[in-house]
């Protein structure tokens, strides 16, 4: 495999520990915004409009995407060497078994807060509507105060200083409104996808040299949250951008980023995030954890997470490894 096939690959694995990620904490939100003495009727909608927006993603479906192809699909595609994922050896030989594990994670979550399966080719979406609403009245008068707590969550969850961070609950309730300065998608099936949008990040970088920023928006706690992770965690995987020349750079980006790769990176991520987080030695924590494999070699990501699914001991084992390291 050639020095760009790795980074690529490097690249989506980190990803899909975004993804994975914000998956995670916009299900979860319920506990991590408990401290800050919200309504509790506010808390609940928060993780279940965090479970149904997921659950759309995993099961491939969504009211602006009628087409969307069943995970298997594209999971079977990755496995055959006919998909951008099959860079990675990881997502090759385990990406459906992830994306089946992190459904049923989900689907767990589900449970917890009361959420039912749907028929086949239901939209979980159109359930989510009105809590989404809903929970946006009870949001409302509390906007500037929510988007102060979203920040400080994140600080706590991975260590970024929440004046790194920019948050925004959006006023306007319609699906790819407030998102007019997000990278335009090409082709038809991007742009179907890009007009159901409900939340986006992205990483701040300024010419004068200031420390980059998260940007998020998102039309919830939930999905503000979910998106604030996301940056973060790309954020923090952008050391691993470092050490490249800036033509290797701008041709890694353009093979991993885009919206039509974020549905099955949340698919398969979830599950690979907690792997990996499970094999953190005591004494590291996440966002030291994803800085050190993210500066780390493809050959190592690869390894690392290849041994998260087979072989955590070994997983321990490398994370303490790189923890050891100076940087």
């Amino acid at each position: 495999m050639n020095a760009l096939r790795r980074e690529i690959a490097k690249r989506h694995l980190l990803n899909h520990l975004a993804q994975g990620a914000s998956l995670r904490i916009g299900a979860q939100s319920a506990s991590l915004l408990e401290p800050y003495g919200l309504p509790p009727r506010l808390l609940h909608l928060s993780s279940t409009v965090g479970v149904l927006i997921g659950l759309d993603q995993l099961e491939g479906f969504a009211p602006h995407h009628p087409f969307g192809a069943h995970p298997g699909l594209t999971w079977r595609a990755v496995a055959r060497g006919n998909h951008p994922f099959s860079a990675s050896e990881v997502l090759r030989r385990h990406g459906r078994a992830l994306a089946d594990a992190s459904h049923d994670e989900l689907s767990g979550y589900a449970e917890t807060f009361g959420v039912k399966r749907r028929p086949f080719g239901k939209r979980h979406n159109f359930k989510a509507l009105p809590l989404i609403k809903e929970a946006r009245s009870i949001e409302a008068p509390r906007r500037a105060g929510l988007e102060q707590i979203a920040t400080a969550a994140i600080e706590q969850e991975f260590g970024l200083s929440r004046m790194r961070m920019s948050a925004t609950l959006l006023e306007v309730f319609a699906a790819g409104q407030g998102f007019s300065d997000a990278p335009k998608p090409a082709g038809l099936r991007a742009k179907m996808e890009m007009s159901g949008t409900v939340g986006w990040s992205r990483v701040q970088f300024f010419d004068d040299g200031s420390s980059p920023i998260v940007e998020a928006r998102g039309l919830t706690m939930a999905l503000l949250l979910h998106e604030l992770t996301k940056g973060t965690v790309e954020l923090i995987a952008c050391h691993g951008l470092a050490g490249i020349d800036d033509q290797m750079y701008r041709e890694v980006l353009g093979a991993t980023d885009g919206i039509m790769l974020e549905r099955p990176a949340l698919q398969a991520g979830l599950a690979l995030y907690g792997l990996w987080q499970a094999c953190l030695p005591p004494d590291v924590s996440v966002a030291d954890g994803l800085c050190r494999l993210a500066i780390a070699s493809p050959d190592i990501v690869e390894a690392t997470l290849m041994a998260a699914i087979e072989d955590p001991p070994s997983a321990r084992q490398i994370m303490s490894n790189l923890a050891a390291a100076t940087i």
